[in-house]
């Protein structure tokens, strides 16, 4: 792969350093992301923890948000991350959970 030149697209912090496949499943307009070291196992994690919720799987989200909040306290930086779930009445709800960085 060439050197990426760009900043990172998640964090418009860092420089990047990889390209991934767009998390959004539906991003055909920009398929692939330049992202950061930190960036691509932060996206990692963020899945991991909704696809814990999805499958009711209280030790896939404990795991992830340990280390969510792990990086957050390592990088001084917050981690955002925004969830849509399905209730039981077949309707729609949203959560967010966010780590500060603070210890």
């Amino acid at each position: 792969m060439a050197e990426i030149d760009l900043k990172c697209i998640y964090c418009s912090e860092e420089k990047a350093t990889k390209q991934i496949i767009s998390p959004n499943f539906d991003d055909d307009d920009n398929p692939l992301w330049n992202v950061c070291n930190i960036c691509d196992e932060v996206i990692k994690l963020q899945q991991k923890l909704s696809f814990g919720i999805l499958s009711e799987s209280i030790t896939m989200v404990d795991e992830a948000n340990k280390e969510l909040k792990k990086i957050a306290e390592l990088t001084a930086k917050p981690i955002m991350t925004g969830i849509i779930y399905k209730t039981e009445d077949s309707s729609y709800d949203t959560m967010s959970i966010e780590f500060t960085g603070e210890k």
